[in-house]
């Protein structure tokens, strides 16, 4: 079993890479069992007595090992080439989880209601509303119990947490550029494109009214043609804002009249059960929205910002979603301070803080709460031709400094900006990452 024939002189060269098994342009291999000894070349076969030498002095010295050890080597050689086997099943097997575990982590639920619970008189229509709306803090402590650490970083539950992420993105070749980038930021952790989130088409910076800009503040440090770019940002906040605000107020109502329509019939059927059940489904999906701009990218910066981890991200996103607190009307994911002061922020718990003046557009999550003051607050400046007009994020800043606008951000932000042009006088080099405290 563990003997191997040593080549005669008088074999050719054609014989000798038949018994070998190897071309004339490959190093050949001698092969002692199911272990290779020594690579020669070409050049070392034609010296077949060096060849017999160390094929003897092999046989006498690893022999005796062999019928040592072969009791231990052939079952491990055995399992190895099981495991081997195994291996496209093992990897089907563990897409198979991710797929599962990816389904679970997006599912969306809804309390259960069936034509007993309306008979009986259980439901009322703001129960019904109530029940809609998404509540990120029971969702992650559902999955902190549910699923080991590792795991939770392979998706973070975008459908979960948020009925709609939407992606601002420029138009253009830019704009291509910059998304296709996201996209592929955005797949490291189990997120899709058209399936998680959508992309969102901002404001082009030439079709920005001039009184808009002529009006802008005159003590900013932006740049005055870089001001029209700013005033884009400003109108693609208040054109997201209001389009899932339109679809929200939109399904409000329908649940409205779903509900009315089930009231008065002492028999209420299925059909009319299934209205309210698919109402109540719009409002969880715009309920709660995340907004990111195309340049934003997910996870944590390292070595010197030249690597990206999710290492632990999963984890800390959900803890950071347990703990916030009921009044929340808006979480930004990559906040900017005033001069850096750390006294913008209050210290919510180990993962979540208050902020007092944030700034930044980067990444922000929007509770069905902030639509109609944020919209109200950004028109009111549109339409007032004597106010005075800014980056959009200085208006978030004053809300929060007159409490009209309750914003949260994590300990550790969970974006950093990508090292791309800036529209808004940014003057930010390579990736950006920065946190509260």
């Amino acid at each position: 079993m563990f003997s191997t024939k040593v080549i005669r002189s008088d074999q050719t060269v054609a014989d000798r890479k038949e018994k070998i098994g190897y071309s004339l342009q490959k190093p050949f291999t001698l092969v002692f069992g199911t272990r290779t000894i020594e690579k020669l070349s070409e050049t070392q076969f034609q010296n077949n007595t060096k060849v017999k030498q160390i094929h003897l002095l092999f046989r006498i010295i690893l022999a005796p090992f062999a019928i040592i050890f072969s009791p231990i080597l052939l079952p491990i050689a055995f399992i190895g080439i099981h495991l081997t086997n195994r291996s496209s099943t093992y990897k089907k097997a563990m897409e198979s989880w991710n797929t599962f575990l990816h389904a679970h982590l997006n599912k969306i639920d809804l309390p259960p209601v069936s034509v007993k619970d309306f008979k009986e008189k259980r439901i009322t229509e703001e129960k019904l509303l109530k029940q809609s709306y998404i509540k990120p803090q029971e969702l992650a402590n559902h999955d902190l119990g549910k699923f080991p650490k590792a795991k939770l970083d392979i998706n973070f539950g975008f459908k979960r947490f948020f009925g709609k992420t939407l992606v601002i993105h420029l138009p253009g070749k830019m704009g291509k550029s910059r998304l296709k980038s996201f996209n592929t930021n955005m797949e490291k952790i189990g997120l899709k494109s058209g399936e998680d989130y959508k992309p969102f088409a901002g404001y082009d910076a030439a079709k920005v009214p001039q009184s808009y800009v002529d009006r802008f503040d005159s003590t900013s440090k932006t740049e005055a043609n870089r001001r029209a770019g700013a005033m884009a940002c400003f109108l693609a906040q208040l054109k997201v804002l209001k389009h899932v605000n339109e679809k929200f107020e939109s399904a409000k109502k329908e649940l409205h009249e779903a509900f009315a329509a089930i009231k008065d019939p002492k028999t209420p059927t299925e059909e009319q059960v299934r209205k309210v059940r698919e109402a109540q489904a719009k409002i969880r999906k715009y309920s709660v929205t995340c907004v990111l701009e195309d340049n934003a990218a997910w996870g944590r910066l390292v070595n010197n910002r030249k690597d990206v981890s999710f290492e632990g991200e999963g984890h800390r996103w959900r803890k950071m979603l347990e703990g916030l607190p009921s009044d929340w009307d808006a979480i930004n994911l990559l906040p900017g301070t005033i001069n850096g002061k750390v006294k913008d922020y209050k210290k919510v718990n180990p993962y979540i803080l208050k902020c007092n003046g944030a700034t930044g557009t980067k990444g922000v999550i929007f509770n069905h709460t902030a639509y109609p003051k944020i919209i109200k607050k950004l028109e009111g400046i549109l339409k007032d031709p004597n106010a005075v007009t800014e980056h959009v994020d200085q208006v978030y800043r004053k809300m929060q400094r007159n409490n009209e606008l309750n914003v949260y951000a994590p300990h550790k932000t969970f974006i950093f900006r990508e090292d791309t042009a800036s529209s808004v006088g940014c003057s930010y080099n390579g990736r950006v990452q920065f946190d509260c405290v």
